[in-house]
């Protein structure tokens, strides 16, 4: 859903709606709009009941930012593959991964 003027409420009720009416996956954003910040994908998520998949149309660059948004719950990305594997390895050279806990790490 292109999320950009929306209201928070907008949001919620949105995906309240699309959820009631059965979508298995809601999509923060759109290739034709502008992007869509981790803050919508976000309230997305939360309005959003826990079976229903959300993907955040922001293409990912970094294993650690794939790793943060999946830490409040975004299900799917837009990436390329081969580089976010090579980032993978070399973050994991550095230091162990793991998925940062939303209110402690950030």
């Amino acid at each position: 859903m292109a999320s950009e003027g929306l209201t928070e409420d907008e949001i919620r009720r949105t995906c309240q709606q699309v959820a009631a009416a059965g979508a298995r996956m809601v999509q923060g954003g759109s290739w034709r709009a502008g992007r869509t910040g981790l803050n919508h994908v976000e309230m997305i998520r939360a309005a959003l009941p826990p079976e229903v998949l959300v993907k955040w149309t922001e293409p990912i660059r970094a294993v650690s930012t794939m790793l943060l948004c999946m830490s409040p719950g975004v299900d799917r990305f837009n990436c390329d593959v081969d580089q976010i594997l090579s980032d993978a390895k070399r973050a994991e050279w550095l230091v162990p991964l793991t998925i940062p806990a939303k209110g402690l790490d950030y």
